[in-house]
Formats: structure tokens, sequence, C-alpha cells
């Protein structure tokens, strides 16, 4: 389910800043792990919010 959000946002938005949505494999790397650090910093934002 990750993965697949992931490349969703990923698509969504190379088409928005490049007006394309073809993607090479290194900037399809650095999305994912740009997409994940935001993912689990705002997983532990939350969690150190609510304790």
């Amino acid at each position: 389910m990750f993965n697949e959000v992931t490349e969703r946002l990923i698509s969504a938005s190379t088409l928005y800043f490049w007006g394309t949505d073809e993607i090479d494999e290194e900037s399809k790397f650095w999305y994912k792990l740009f997409f994940k650090a935001i993912f689990f910093s705002a997983i532990i934002l939350i969690l150190g919010w609510i304790f």
C-alpha cells in the first residue's frame, strides 16, 4: 500500500513540476526517500504530540 501511494505521489509531482509523467530511476529513488522521510516524520510528530 505504501509503495502504491508513493508511486502516485511521484507521478503527480513530476506531472505538476515538469509536465511529464516519465521518471528516471535516480529521481524515483530520491522521491521515495523524500516521501518516506515525510511519512515517518509525521508519525513521530503525531506520537510526540499525543504523548
